[in-house]
């Protein structure tokens, strides 16, 4: 490629790239909902609401409503939908989006990693050891698979600190009920003593709609639902049914307890078992070389003596 060429492509994308980032931060939102809800068939009856202000900025959120304005006219099949607001909610929604506008941040950003790959491989950047279709499909699809890969990490992550937070809240709450306290009363004293954490936050969230008239099976159900975690699912049932049956919870509680923390430590141990397997593989990687210099090293001494 020619100067002339590298020196135009090379201004073609800065020009692209300058009227993208303006563009965004100049040109006045389309009008459309400020507020996004989450099915009421899906999460319960319990609504949540996302403000248009979120952390998706100034910046990407004008290019979603303006430049995909069919957004909100995007027909998901019903399973498809109900896996990526499962997926949303269970993430924590970072960024405040909803099904519709996911595809269309991963269309925006599938488009992107095509045009990047394009332009890395009309300058020349990369050496022609992989094929250039190879590297724009591969940088399309990294951009199209980011959002789902950022959700996805977060909900992990959301349901491993719960399992870890789980087991301690339990026993506060067992305790606290044991004194005679109410269910709902000693859930919103414990908030006070939890450390800072997710679980913290979300009990308190809990303790919130207790308190303005919310049903105990409608607000543990929509929390369980916010986390991808089979103790707390447990915990939640055991503690629906026992509310429902009228018995004493505190029995129900001490269970859990024990249930969650025997799981928990469960987890710990494979873990704590695969770490021979995972540190065999660098000690493999590392070890191996200095071995092979070690017994080669006099051999070729040898050799290198006769010759």
């Amino acid at each position: 490629m020619d100067t002339a060429s590298t020196v135009g492509l090379i201004s073609l994308f800065a020009g692209l790239a300058t009227f993208f980032i303006l563009y965004a931060i100049y040109a006045p939102i389309a009008k459309k909902e400020a507020k996004s809800t989450v099915q009421a068939d899906v999460f319960g009856e319990q609504t949540e609401t996302f403000e248009s202000d979120d952390s998706l900025g100034k910046y990407v959120r004008p290019v979603l409503n303006n430049f995909l304005p069919q957004l909100p006219q995007i027909k998901l099949g019903e399973e498809r939908k109900r896996g990526l607001q499962s997926l949303i909610v269970k993430s924590g929604n970072p960024w405040h989006i909803n099904p519709e506008e996911f595809i269309g941040l991963q269309a925006a950003l599938g488009i992107t990693g095509l045009l990047i790959g394009a332009g890395i491989t009309a300058l020349g950047i990369i050496p022609n050891v992989v094929p250039p279709i190879v590297i724009i499909i591969f940088l399309g699809a990294a951009g199209a698979l980011l959002p789902y890969s950022i959700h996805n990490s977060r909900k992990q992550a959301r349901s491993k600190a719960i399992q870890k937070e789980l087991p301690e809240a339990l026993d506060l709450l067992t305790i606290t009920i044991a004194s005679g306290q109410a269910f709902e009363f000693a859930l919103e004293n414990i908030t006070r003593q939890l450390p800072e954490g997710l679980l913290r936050t979300e009990f308190t969230k809990v303790a919130v709609e207790l308190q303005a008239g919310s049903t105990l099976e409608m607000s543990l159900t929509a929390f369980s639902l916010k986390f991808e975690s089979d103790d707390l699912e447990s915990f939640v049932k055991a503690v629906i049914q026992t509310s429902k049956l009228g018995s004493d919870v505190t029995e129900t509680l001490s269970q859990q307890a024990d249930f969650v923390r025997s799981n928990y430590e469960a987890r710990i141990e494979t873990m704590i078992a695969r770490l021979e397997t995972t540190m065999f593989i660098p000690l493999i990687i590392t070890m191996l070389p200095a071995f092979m210099i070690i017994f080669i090293a006099p051999t070729l001494s040898q050799i290198s003596a006769f010759l």
